[in-house]
């Protein structure tokens, strides 16, 4: 396809994507944008032009669209002629317009708190929730050095090293102090209360209510029952960690993208998360390392694990409460995409039989 013809789309963040030709081109149809990657090219440049009273920057690496991402369209670009933060290579975070501009600056705090905190998050130098100048609000943030850990898989055993890594960065990301996300939270007018458990509890609630999903009424109740009566601690979580939200270089990690889904809570909701989407990571390597990661999977799960554990203790009820609790966010928000239409509606078995798999687990007390 022509560049004046590209037109500018989204890719549904399972990284799955990219090995399913029929899933893609179903997706890439359902989330076409209005406006061109050309058209979207000359108004990033007016705009920064405009941004800076500047008239002469210019592209030194055109505006390139990467399959990453969730509601979301991802482009890499470099720019010349402008001062020393916007010199290096950048990344273009374009939301879709019907994504409140809320998600963008929600996003952009989280990610500028967390980087003051010496965590390698990526820091977002710009950002504009005007959804009439690139047909959605968006954010300018730099580019992390390196690869994700997916695209860095030479061998399936490497793997295995990974899964450790996986778990450093992550006890690293629940040592960091929750207070300086809520105050920044706060001090930029969200009710941090949101973004607790009782906060992602009546999220899913209200687009149960919204969608009329009634078949997962009971559930739900079932959710709301087996809520843990307290927290004993709370950390930030990330909930969407894994392999391909994970930048490496030279086998160090030089970043953590995508955070989206982060609030605070007990670390047993994160570790559960990732828990399950390393269940499926067969599913995120190229083909011929597929099967074999396929039988590796436990131990990568294993390694995982021991490697959070050591010094951490992790309560095995929790883990089975927000395994459940995961799996049944994942069907709700999917749901609403018309999954079946698109080609994934396999996603939605699979999390359906991990939340039976977590419910029917004889560890809480029944209902």
């Amino acid at each position: 396809m022509k560049n004046n013809a590209i037109r500018c789309m989204v890719f549904i963040s399972f990284d799955f994507s990219r090995n399913n030709p029929e899933f893609v081109h179903q997706t890439e149809n359902r989330f076409q944008s209005e406006i061109s990657l050309n058209q979207l090219s000359i108004n990033l440049l007016t705009y920064l032009n405009e941004q800076f009273n500047h008239d002469s920057i210019a592209y030194k690496k055109p505006l390139c669209p990467l399959r990453k991402g969730y509601e979301r369209l991802l482009f890499e670009f470099q720019l010349e002629n402008v001062h020393n933060d916007f010199s290096h290579p950048m990344i273009l975070r374009l939301f879709q317009k019907e994504i409140p501009s809320l998600n963008c600056r929600f996003e952009s705090i989280i990610q500028n708190t967390i980087a003051s905190m010496q965590f390698p998050a990526p820091k977002v130098f710009n950002l504009c929730e005007n959804k009439k100048i690139l047909g959605g609000s968006f954010m300018i943030m730099e580019q992390m050095e390196g690869k994700n850990m997916g695209e860095n898989t030479q061998n399936p055993f490497s793997i295995l090293t990974m899964s450790r890594m996986l778990a450093r960065i992550q006890k690293q990301l629940h040592s960091l102090e929750t207070k300086q996300v809520i105050d920044a939270l706060e001090q930029h007018g969200f009710d941090s209360n949101k973004y607790t458990l009782d906060g992602y509890i009546e999220e899913i609630s209200n687009e149960i209510e919204q969608y009329s999903y009634n078949n997962y009424l009971k559930g739900f109740q079932w959710l709301e029952q087996k809520k843990p009566k307290y927290e004993t601690k709370k950390v930030i979580c990330h909930l969407d960690l894994h392999f391909g939200n994970i930048i490496i270089k030279n086998n160090k990690i030089t970043g953590v993208v995508d955070w989206g889904n982060t609030m605070v809570g007990e670390p047993e909701f994160d570790v559960a998360s990732t828990h399950i989407l390393l269940d499926r990571i067969y599913r995120q390597t190229p083909l011929p390392i597929q099967i074999i990661a396929g039988f590796l999977r436990r131990n990568i799960i294993w390694q995982y694990q021991m490697e959070y554990r050591k010094h951490i203790p992790l309560d095995p009820y929790k883990l089975q409460y927000y395994g459940a609790l995961h799996s049944f966010s994942k069907i709700v928000k999917i749901l609403k995409y018309n999954p079946k239409k698109l080609g994934y509606g396999w996603i939605v078995t699979y999390f359906e039989k991990k939340f039976k798999e977590y419910t029917q687990k004889n560890l809480l007390p029944a209902i």
